[in-house]
């Protein structure tokens, strides 16, 4: 499998980042809804938080740049000519949304973690102070935070489905082209 995208295919390093990611963000989703459902204890969320949560926002950080990055300077398959316009539309609107929000969940965090007077420290490095006890702007960094993670579980939702939609009903190559080499077998 080449590394690079081509006009008919993503290239390795496009899947790997895109499961990297996918699999970082559902681990995400699962601590930080604990969290919020209050499934777990803010002691035990503390250790999420230090050793998971943070760390991983922190990656996505990273990672959705090397992303975009790479995206812009490679080939990428384009869509199937039978999607209507609007299937387009949604299509663009969903991967602008899922790369906007990778962006925006990591540093609403940041910023509302340093708000309160938490350092934020992935991998033992300080990380510079975006805001530093001004506890109102933590409460709206947590605002934005929990609005764009509920925006994120719908359109990936929407991005799966669509996904099924293409290799079951559709029929077309979309779901495979992205897969693992040898995961999803033609007809």
């Amino acid at each position: 499998m080449p590394l690079s995208n081509s006009a008919d295919g993503w290239g390795a390093v496009s899947k790997v980042l895109h499961w990297l990611a996918a699999g970082i963000i559902l681990a995400q989703f699962v601590t930080g809804f604990l969290r919020y459902f209050k499934i777990v204890s803010a002691d035990t969320w503390a250790l999420f938080y230090s050793y998971w949560h943070m760390p991983a926002g922190i990656v996505v950080l990273a990672l959705v740049f090397f992303r975009l990055a790479w995206r812009f300077s490679q080939p990428h398959p384009e869509l199937p000519e039978h999607m209507r316009w609007w299937e387009r539309l949604a299509a663009n609107g969903a991967h602008v949304y899922l790369y906007t929000a990778m962006v925006f969940m990591p540093l609403t965090g940041w910023a509302g973690f340093n708000a309160l007077k938490i350092e934020v420290n992935p991998f033992g490095v300080n990380l510079p102070h975006l805001f530093w006890d001004i506890r109102p702007v933590s409460f709206v960094m947590a605002d934005i935070h929990l609005y764009i993670a509920f925006g994120l579980v719908l359109v990936l939702l929407l991005h799966v489905i669509g996904a099924l939609k293409h290799h079951i009903v559709d029929r077309d190559d979309t779901l495979r082209r992205m897969m693992p080499k040898g995961w999803l077998k033609a007809d």
